[in-house]
């Protein structure tokens, strides 16, 4: 069976936005696997996703009280006992067992939006979906974890919700052999050992591991964002718009 990833449409500008969070974990410092994870020129060099990795949000958690938000900026990187601290920090329904990598934004998004509304808005690689969106997916049984939109700035009226796509491990033994991806035991970064590396055959994707009923979930290995058959009937029969699929692999 066939696996397929949803993207913007290469030629709607439209579909695209600037948007952040309040709150950032900040960087990672990691004496087991290398220095310095940071979002831009952080090592190695030979991560598959030298940004996307991190490029995650979680808008419907918030803080705890104990929670020093002064610390909560991706402008810096601190070491794993602090990150394991911080995370504690972080509160709301499935906050304890989501994954939280460094630099993940937290609480409600701030997003300045395009002229002219799309059902899904792109920013870089995270998400904002419309309500009539969201609504067309819950119908069909589809739902998909999601925290508010403010200050959207000045462009659509549409209202929107960011999506929250906390990033599953989806890659078969094979596709991570081939890949020669490696994970640190301390941290849990991923990173290639080869740069050059490429798969033999179609990227292997383990379907069990897929969250059917959320309809769209974020690799973690490589962050490329992948959706069920299900959810691509729906956005395609109800023409949703700021979204295509692709054809990356195929489910095991």
């Amino acid at each position: 069976m066939s696996a397929f990833t949803a993207d913007a449409p290469h030629d709607d500008r439209y579909s695209r936005a600037e948007a952040t969070c309040e709150f950032h974990l900040p960087w990672l410092k990691c004496d087991t696997c290398e220095r310095d994870w940071r979002a831009l020129g952080r090592v190695p060099p030979t991560n598959p996703s030298p940004w996307i990795e991190s490029d995650v949000w979680y808008p419907s958690f918030g803080l705890a009280g104990e929670a020093d938000k002064q610390k909560l900026t991706d402008e810096s990187a601190v070491v794993l006992t602090e990150m394991k601290a911080m995370r504690k920090w972080i509160s709301g329904a499935g906050a304890k067992k989501a994954q939280l990598p460094p630099g993940s934004g937290i609480g409600p998004v701030r997003a300045k939006l395009p002229k002219r509304a799309t059902d899904f808005v792109w920013c870089c690689f995270k998400l904002l979906a419309s309500r009539r969106a969201l609504t067309v997916l819950e119908r069909a049984g589809i739902h998909v974890p999601h925290g508010p939109v403010v200050a959207a700035g000045t462009g659509a009226k549409t209202e929107y919700c960011a999506l929250q796509l906390d990033p599953v491990a989806l890659y078969s033994a094979r596709t991570l052999t081939e890949m020669t991806l490696a994970f640190c035991p301390a941290c849990g970064q991923c990173w290639m050992r080869d740069v050059n590396a490429k798969c033999k055959g179609p990227k292997e994707y383990v379907r069990r591991l897929m969250p059917e009923e959320q309809g769209l979930v974020k690799a973690r290995e490589g962050g490329e964002t992948l959706a069920t058959s299900r959810f691509m009937d729906v956005v395609r029969s109800e023409k949703l718009t700021g979204m295509e699929f692709e054809e990356s692999g195929v489910y095991v």
